[in-house]
């Protein structure tokens, strides 16, 4: 939680260097994905990647955002389900890469704050669930780091999507 905090820190006072280089980002997020396939078979889930896309981007940088969007994917997702990732070229130099799950979602009074440090969504609808409410806050803050940003979509009952937005020129 300190190291987590510290990298908040940094990144707020602009402190974070990026070590960009370009970035295959299909072959990047195959690579997250197949490092949590061993958490997701654990819970009975597939994790499947699709798209195509060149960034340019901070290797490390981008594996922490990826995933930490994976693991909380699975920890969402009922027994059997699908975590999908999808990698979109959307410009010369910009791309988006959407991670969604089926599950319970998340409410809509809850969308506006996740992004905060230490929110939680109440825990004791996820019990066993340890999170420190800093994880979404880092994924916000690498984000940003990059000039880009992220969004969520939820369909209570039905799905969750972050979409990490990668924009030309940032």
């Amino acid at each position: 939680m300190i190291e987590e905090m510290l990298f908040i820190a940094r990144a707020d006072n602009a402190e974070a260097v990026l070590q960009r280089e370009k970035i295959n980002l299909r072959e990047e997020a195959d690579c997250v994905a197949e490092f949590y396939q061993v958490l997701a078979d654990d819970h009975g889930l597939v994790v499947e990647v699709a798209g195509q896309a060149v960034i340019d981007a901070d290797k490390g940088l981008l594996w922490r955002a990826l995933g930490n969007l994976i693991a909380n994917a699975i920890q969402n997702t009922p027994a059997g389900g699908k975590v999908r990732i999808e990698v979109m070229q959307t410009g010369a130099k910009s791309a988006t890469v959407t991670i969604a799950n089926p599950g319970q979602g998340i409410a809509a009074e809850h969308l506006p704050h996740l992004f905060d440090r230490f929110y939680c969504i109440d825990k004791a609808r996820t019990p066993g669930k340890n999170g420190t409410g800093l994880g979404l806050a880092i994924v916000h803050s690498i984000m940003q780091l990059h000039g880009g940003r992220i969004r969520v979509n939820s369909i209570p009952g039905e799905k969750t999507e972050f979409v990490l937005v990668f924009l030309a020129g940032a």
